[in-house]
């Protein structure tokens, strides 16, 4: 981490990035660069950094982070943004004044969905592909790691479902659950999961510090299956369960880009030609 936090900004947000091997990309280094720089003279927002380069398990290395931010108090939030993730530094303040405990950006996950970019060119058919909106392509080619409370099989193997959605007034969407790899959660809420969930402290070997599990992954029922909750979905169930009306939040207002390796599969370039 860089200089511990004073206590006179409002908001003090701690970027706390699990980064194994100390590797980070271009697009996360310039956004937490450009966070400085724009509130370097701020009264009201302090930004500070913590990494955690040697720990290769993504729920060990948040719980290490939580650590830190508690171990200062002058700290208000603390923002888990990934080492992939590209961000506008102006949704720090934002999320940080939107009055909401845990609050995420929303993000492509990191693979092309095919089946749905054909079904939807089948859906425009020969005239409206014409006319093809390639934003609404884009869109439409890609999945985010955010549940809604209406979903009844978030798993997508149906249809898409519709239904309503909670919003505040300032572009704010309820949700079930939503992706860490741009969340930030205030220090009144990991307080209370501390309280909670006495049984998810733990004693790090190497420093001997207790270490919080919150990201503990877990198995869930859905439909007479076990399934695999991720990190980030178990988190925010842990929070959901004990803050009552205050659930989870994401951003109605803009994305987040998510940097990351594509194979490119060259087998079929005589098709192109």
């Amino acid at each position: 981490g860089d200089a511990p936090a004073t206590a006179t900004a409002k908001h003090s947000i701690l970027l706390a990035t699990p980064c194994y091997g100390g590797m980070v990309t271009d697009a996360y280094h310039l956004s937490v660069v450009r966070s400085y720089i724009l509130y370097q003279q701020s009264r009201t927002v302090e930004v500070s950094s913590a990494t955690v380069p040697g720990i290769a398990d993504l729920p060990k290395a948040r719980g290490a982070l939580i650590h830190q931010f508690l171990s200062n108090p002058a700290y208000t939030h603390v923002l888990f943004v990934d080492a992939d993730i590209e961000f506008a530094p102006e949704m720090l303040e934002r999320f940080a004044a939107s009055g909401h405990d845990v609050v995420a950006g929303v993000y492509p996950k990191k693979a092309i969905q095919w089946e749905n970019l054909r079904a939807h060119v089948q859906k425009l058919g020969a005239e409206g592909a014409k006319s093809m909106d390639m934003n609404v392509l884009k869109a439409v080619s890609l999945d985010y790691p955010v549940e809604f409370e209406f979903e009844e099989d978030p798993t997508r193997t149906g249809k898409d479902e519709q239904g309503s959605v909670r919003t505040d007034t300032n572009g704010f969407a309820r949700v079930r659950r939503a992706g860490a790899g741009f969340m930030m959660v205030s220090k009144g809420a990991i307080e209370a999961m501390v309280r909670a969930y006495p049984e998810l402290a733990y004693v790090d070997p190497p420093s001997g510090q207790t270490h919080w599990a919150f990201f503990h992954t877990v198995f869930g029922e859905r439909g007479g299956k076990n399934m695999w909750v991720s990190e980030d979905f178990a988190f925010c169930d842990r929070w959901r369960r004990i803050s009552g009306d205050k659930g989870v939040w994401v951003d109605l207002t803009r994305g987040l880009n998510h940097v990351g390796p594509v194979k490119f599969e060259g087998d079929g370039w005589l098709q192109r030609y």
